[in-house]
């Protein structure tokens, strides 16, 4: 009986130590921030990486969005429908492949491709488009 109540009181000594501290949790929370810095900006295959908005403020145009990625448009939404990426649709054939963008779309897009991301790329907040 005696070494079985001390490895209760073991499981419950690991089981808190386990728990997250509040400065664990708030370290986790810009972390999650952190991913989210490409929300709302075009990223292309070189150069910088800039922050847009619609002209209007409200809700991107078709013109718009054609004009930053240089084409026809496709939009793929996250899995959480938080965000889309909007790309060129016939970029694989015209345009350079995008490593920032291929890796945050596996990362945090929520959905397998087969194919990487070609061209200049907007992620774009749901808030923005239509």
């Amino acid at each position: 009986m005696k070494k079985q109540s001390q490895t209760q009181k073991q499981r419950k000594q690991k089981a808190r130590k386990r728990k997250p501290t509040q400065q664990q949790i708030q370290r986790t929370a810009q972390d999650v921030k952190k991913q989210d810095m490409y929300i709302d900006t075009i990223i292309p295959v070189d150069g910088e990486i800039k922050d847009i908005k619609p002209q209007n403020g409200k809700k991107y145009t078709l013109g718009e969005l054609q004009e930053l990625v240089e084409g026809f448009i496709e939009i793929i939404p996250s899995v959480t429908g938080d965000f889309s990426y909007v790309v060129n649709d016939n970029g694989m054939y015209s345009k350079e492949f995008n490593s920032t963008v291929t890796m945050h779309f596996f990362l945090r897009s929520g959905y397998y491709r087969e194919t990487p991301l070609f061209g200049n790329i907007a992620i774009i907040s749901k808030q923005y488009l239509k």
